[in-house]
């Protein structure tokens, strides 16, 4: 069976790309041959960005700096290098991948050109109206009147507990989904939210980085990388707000200074260019197999330090979706490891987890996952 796999646009985010990987895996070891869809931003029209540059120029002149005009200019040309570990991995490990694809018409161009018998939308917040290159997308809008191609979603995820659609896109999108043959969500408040929103009855599954062997992720990792990042406690935290910060300063100090972070500072467009390199994937998933304790605010980050079995901490960051953290630690009975204060770390970090219990409803999710899978493609 051909199926193709639409996500968000890949760039240097760890959790997207290997999500990415592992479903791609996932549909080879059930003997599929699947195609990444490599969607990408759409381009912007002349008229578009006639209205966007006249409103930057009046900014502009009203602060008397010019600096702000064309900050896309300045990202070209730093992409190619904060980005550059990132595209090997996607070039050399999510394969086969379709060209860059940035409208809807060439999405089912590519999808009906390469006889496709399914399209997966998911995994990720791929229904976070804000993240997408047009929502409709990812409820297969440019599909909408085609009856002959499986339509399946894999733990897609609006990211969040709040309604981020406007009314029209409510309404289109409950219409679309109901075109869908199989339904499966990452949270389960986003089970809820499918029923009360667009009438559709959604199963719960694991993300897909949760599907594959080990093995598998062993195989990314360099046997340079895995000799080269052997720390004993990480870090890998995305917001570093006021309050992270006295926070993250406080575990370092139980760690006696050996919290080694793992992140490039990519987000701090001011910082030097050679300190927003994104590392390796390679090197990445190392830091991970060899910590003996991970703090976090990340999601996947939160997956794989369950996966590999690390005494973790997740700091749960409200702004960035607290739901996804929730609906995940819950299934396997790990709430205790959310942290958002001071009092909250020294109340667990003596506190042993129950591998045994967790890695035994690893294995069962797994396979209940896998048997909607099954049954979304093969009516198994």
């Amino acid at each position: 069976m051909k199926v193709a796999v639409l996500t968000l646009p890949l760039h240097t985010n760890y959790g997207g790309n290997l999500q990415a990987y592992a479903l791609m895996e996932t549909l080879k070891l059930l003997e599929c041959e699947p195609l990444f869809i490599r969607r990408a931003k759409e381009r912007r029209s002349l008229k578009s960005w006639c209205v966007i540059l006249l409103k930057r120029f009046i900014k502009c002149l009203k602060v008397r700096s010019f600096e702000s005009l064309l900050p896309e200019f300045k990202e070209s040309r730093e992409t190619p290098f904060t980005n550059y570990y990132s595209e090997i991995f996607i070039k050399d490990w999510i394969i086969p991948s379709s060209v860059p694809i940035r409208s809807s018409g060439q999405l089912a161009d590519v999808i009906l050109e390469s006889k496709m018998d399914a399209v997966i939308v998911g995994s990720d917040q791929v229904w976070r109206p804000s993240y997408a290159p047009n929502i409709y997308d990812y409820f297969l809008g440019f599909l909408s009147e085609n009856k002959s191609i499986k339509k399946i979603t894999y733990a897609a995820s609006f990211g969040t507990r709040d309604w981020l659609f406007d009314t029209l896109q409510t309404e289109r999108c409950s219409h679309l989904l109901r075109e869908f043959d199989s339904v499966s969500v990452r949270e389960d408040s986003a089970v809820t939210m499918c029923q009360e929103r667009f009438g559709v009855i959604a199963r719960h599954v694991l993300d897909p980085t949760m599907l594959i062997p080990l093995s598998l992720y062993r195989n990314v990792v360099t046997d340079k990388d895995l000799v080269k990042y052997n720390y004993s406690s990480i870090s890998y935290v995305l917001d570093e707000a006021d309050d992270v910060g006295r926070l993250m300063d406080h575990i370092d100090n139980y760690f006696n200074g050996e919290l080694i972070r793992i992140n490039s500072r990519i987000e701090n467009k001011d910082a030097p260019l050679v300190e927003r390199i994104a590392p390796s994937v390679s090197s990445w998933l190392a830091s991970f197999m060899n910590s003996e304790y991970v703090v976090t605010d990340s999601f996947h980050a939160c997956v794989f330090s369950i996966l590999f079995n690390k005494k973790f901490f997740v700091y749960c960051n409200p702004k960035r979706g607290k739901s996804r953290f929730e609906s995940l630690l819950k299934m396997f009975d790990l709430e205790s490891r959310m942290i958002s204060s001071i009092e909250d770390f020294d109340g667990i970090v003596e506190q042993e987890i129950d591998w045994s219990g967790v890695n035994q409803q690893v294995s069962l999710e797994r396979e209940n996952s896998l048997s909607y899978l099954r049954g979304a493609l093969f009516g198994e």
